[in-house]
């Protein structure tokens, strides 16, 4: 991803997004990710078997929208 980092704002406006995307992500996952795109990237490819590319698509359009 071009951009590893997301602002704290930014971030805490996303949450509740990824949340509904990726339900099996809980509060500690996204304190220990704290805006950071690529942990995020890890962590969903991790907890849901997806291949990085793909959730790497998936937060682009999020990020688009």
């Amino acid at each position: 991803m071009s951009s590893p980092d997301l602002s704290n704002d930014r971030w805490q406006v996303l949450i509740p997004k990824l949340r509904e995307i990726w339900p099996k992500l809980d509060a500690p996952d996204f304190r220990q990710v704290e805006g950071n795109l690529e942990m995020l990237v890890t962590k969903v490819s991790d907890r849901y078997g997806i291949k990085r590319p793909e959730v790497v698509q998936q937060l682009k359009r999020l990020l688009a929208a």
